[in-house]
C-alpha cells in the first residue's frame, strides 16, 4: 500500500467511518495504525505478518469476523459473505440478510471458526510442491462470458481455479465488447475471440447461489486434479471444507 492510500484509510477512520478488512486486508489496517491496541483476525498465513506490523494487536482464534470499536477484520476470503450478511443485518435487518443469504446459498453466517485447522500441513506443502514442479501438466483455461452472469459465483470460481498450481484461467467471450453481469456490472472479457477447447472451459453453474458454485467449483477441481489439490484450494480459501476433508483422511498433522 502507498502512504497516500494508508493516510486516506486513516483519515476515513477519523471521520468515523466502520472499517472493514476482509482476509489479507488486517495487513493494510495494521500498517495504517488502525489495529493497535485492538482485537482482530487475518487469514492464517499472513497473522504472524499482521503482529508484526501492529505488535500491540490481540489476535482472537476461532473467530471468523471481529470487531473491536469501529474497525473489523475477518479471516480469509471465505469469510465474505458472513461479512457482508453480518453488515447487511446491522444495516437493513435481520429478515433483509436473511433474504440476501437465500439469493446467497450461505444458510449461516455466524462467526464461529476452527483456527487451528488452518495452517502449513505437510499434505499441503506436498501437494503444492508437486503440482508446480510438474510445470508440464500446467492448463490455462477458459471461464466464458455471458449475459446476465452472476459477478459473486464468477469471482469466487475464478479465484478457485487460480489456487490449483496447476491452472491459470482467464474469462473469455467472442468479442471485447463489454458484458453486463446480473447485478449490472460491464464485464471486459481477458481474451476475445480465443478458441479455448470444450473441455478446457470452466463451468459457471448458472443455475446454483454462489456458495453452492464454490462447492460445485471445488468438486470439479477435485474430478480434474485430485482431492488433495481440493484441499490446497479450500485451505488457500480459508473455507471450513478444508478442515472437513483432511480430518476425513487423517491428514490433519504437520
Amino acid at each position: 500500500m502507498t502512504p497516500a492510500a494508508l493516510e486516506w484509510i486513516r483519515s476515513q477512520a477519523d471521520k468515523g467511518a466502520n472499517i472493514v478488512a476482509v482476509c489479507a486486508g488486517a495487513k493494510v489496517l495494521a500498517a495504517a495504525g488502525l489495529l493497535e491496541g485492538k482485537r482482530a483476525t487475518s487469514h492464517w498465513y499472513y497473522l504472524d505478518r499482521v503482529l508484526e506490523l501492529s505488535p500491540t494487536t490481540t489476535y482472537v482464534p476461532d473467530r471468523r469476523i471481529v470487531t473491536d470499536g469501529e474497525v473489523t477484520t475477518t479471516t480469509g476470503i471465505s469469510a465474505s459473505m458472513p461479512m457482508m450478511l453480518t453488515l447487511i443485518e446491522a444495516i437493513a435487518g435481520r429478515h433483509k440478510a436473511e433474504e440476501v443469504a437465500r439469493d446467497l446459498g450461505v444458510p449461516t453466517w455466524d462467526t464461529r471458526h476452527a483456527s487451528a485447522a488452518f495452517r502449513i500441513t505437510r499434505p499441503f506443502a506436498t501437494t503444492v510442491l508437486e503440482n508446480r514442479l510438474a510445470f508440464w501438466r500446467s492448463e490455462e483455461l477458459g471461464i466464458r462470458l455471458q449475459p446476465g452472469i452472476d459477478e459473486v459465483s464468477l469471482a469466487l470460481i475464478a479465484d478457485a481455479w487460480s489456487r490449483t498450481y496447476r491452472s491459470s484461467v482467464s474469462t473469455i467471450a467472442g468479442s471485447s465488447e463489454p458484458i453486463e453481469s446480473l447485478s449490472g456490472l460491464r464485464l471486459i472479457p481477458d481474451q476475445a475471440g480465443a478458441v479455448v477447447a470444450a473441455d478446457h472451459i470452466v463451468p459457471t453453474f448458472p443455475n446454483r447461489p454462489p456458495a453452492i458454485a464454490l462447492d460445485e467449483t471445488l468438486a470439479a477441481i477435485a474430478a480434474r486434479y485430485g482431492e488433495p489439490t481440493t484441499d490446497v484450494v479450500a485451505m488457500q480459501l480459508e473455507y471450513p471444507q478444508a478442515q472437513e476433508n483432511m480430518d476425513a483422511r487423517g491428514a490433519g498433522t504437520n
